[in-house]
């Protein structure tokens, strides 16, 4: 019995001293079974253990595949990696329980399962030795970027990028580092290609395709010839180009084409007018010096101004017109003078009423006064209209009182005092050189109501 409990005491004893002399041990020591990426890190200090753990890294191999293939194997050596272990050892060493060192044996302690943080490569050299390399025979790309493009029917958008077959060294990096944390060895380079930024992450094409959006969505019209023109965000966007720099501008000629192209659908001069005789009713007058166009270059210096600054365009265009009613499709309005020939009288049309009318004498033959849709362009008294006359082969100079030019060709209203008669078949003896012979106090009144562009229609 004695020798009994001596054998238990000594066991006693024995396990006592070997658990102080664990605890004592393992106060510098790593527990058994512990591990640190994998890497069995037990009965070594926070130096050793850090020591191993870089060796056995240094020696990891990795195989680079790509398109299925084996290209390279490498060691992590040869990336010149730089290692902060000793912080993340030190910090694993300081979770250990020392005094459960005999009870730690039985399962093993895994204290860092990555080591992403911990290891610093180096890969730009590899990096660069493969893109030296070619893949199937061709030269690495690298990624194409998204990019502005232009469609008829969508209008602007932004392209898809593609990914590149460059490898960028950012990306290898990453690569390997989640190799490191997953403890793989084999090496996509597919994962580690150049790729292109994703368009909604693309500032510089978003700020473009902003841009457009502010600018084509100025939608404007113009009231053309009775008709309402409008100017849709598809057109607007057609007239956009990328300068040299990448910047959006407005083509400026585009912009000019079009308002050419709506000048020859609706503008007024050289076109055939229907006019609303005071004798005869309906009846077509030849083209003269009145009407109205677009002026194409100060219309289109004033869209792309707006469009650019963002701003409403204008609802009236500048037009370019020598009489009349810019802009609409019967421009002569209802203030006019209507000088009919086969009738030799003339009338005075003032918003619609009628104010005068008059007999006059027009061009003899060989100098008929010619016809045409025309507005006044002069107005002079007191004044002496210099010509030559053809018939008597002699330059004159005649004074007037009133004088109303109305088109290009030197014709105008005037009175004349030389005539004795007015109307009538007077103009076949006595007839005028072109212009309008006129009795004095009716000229004086058709003076005092026109202005410059009040449309004189001649048939």
């Amino acid at each position: 019995m004695k020798k009994f409990l001596k054998l238990v005491m000594g066991v006693f004893v024995l396990f006592g001293l070997i658990y102080c002399g664990g605890f004592f041990y393992f106060q510098d020591h790593f527990n058994f079974n512990s591990q640190y990426a994998g890497i069995d890190i037990s009965n070594l200090t926070v130096k050793a253990a850090s020591d191993k753990v870089e060796k056995q890294l240094l020696a990891k191999e990795y195989k680079l595949i790509e398109d299925g293939q084996t290209v390279k194997k490498i060691q992590l050596a040869d990336l010149k990696p730089t290692f902060n272990l000793n912080k993340s050892i030190k910090q694993a060493f300081k979770q250990q329980d020392h005094a459960n060192w005999m009870s730690e044996m039985l399962t093993a302690k895994v204290y860092a399962d990555s080591l992403g943080q911990e290891v610093d490569l180096d890969v730009a050299d590899l990096a660069s030795d493969l893109n030296q390399s070619e893949l199937k025979g061709n030269k690495r790309k690298p990624a194409i970027q998204a990019e502005l493009a232009y469609d008829e029917a969508k209008g602007y958008y932004a392209t898809e990028g593609q990914a590149g077959t460059e490898i960028q060294a950012e990306k290898l990096e990453e690569v390997l580092d989640q190799a490191l944390t997953t403890k793989e060895t084999d090496i996509k380079l597919e994962e580690a290609y150049d790729q292109p930024i994703a368009v909604e992450d693309n500032k510089k094409l978003q700020d473009k395709l902003t841009k457009i959006d502010k600018i084509a969505n100025n939608e404007f019209s113009f009231e053309l010839g009775g008709d309402t023109v409008e100017t849709d965000k598809k057109k607007i966007e057609s007239w956009m180009t990328l300068s040299d720099d990448d910047e959006i501008q407005l083509d400026r000629e585009a912009i000019a084409a079009y308002l050419t192209e709506l000048n020859e659908k609706y503008s007024t001069f050289n076109k055939y007018r229907e006019f609303n005789s005071t004798n005869f009713g309906k009846v077509e007058v030849q083209p003269g010096i009145l009407g109205w166009e677009i002026d194409v270059e100060a219309e289109t210096e004033a869209i792309a101004s707006a469009l650019e600054a963002g701003k409403s365009v204008p609802a009236e265009p500048v037009f370019y017109s020598t009489g009349g009613i810019a802009g609409a499709a019967d421009d002569i309005g209802d203030t006019y003078v209507e000088v009919d020939l086969a009738s030799q009288t003339m009338y005075l049309y003032y918003e619609g009423t009628l104010i005068t009318e008059t007999p006059i004498v027009s061009g003899k033959d060989g100098a008929e006064t010619v016809p045409g849709a025309n507005a006044v362009i002069e107005m002079l008294t007191d004044t002496n209209l210099v010509g030559y006359n053809q018939f008597y082969n002699v330059n004159y100079s005649t004074p007037v009182s009133y004088w109303i030019r109305f088109d290009d060709k030197a014709q105008g209203i005037h009175d004349a005092s030389w005539q004795s008669a007015f109307g009538g078949d007077v103009h076949t003896y006595a007839g005028s050189l072109g212009c309008i012979n006129t009795p004095y106090d009716q000229v004086s009144l058709i003076y005092s109501y026109v202005d410059y562009g009040t449309p004189v229609i001649v048939f």
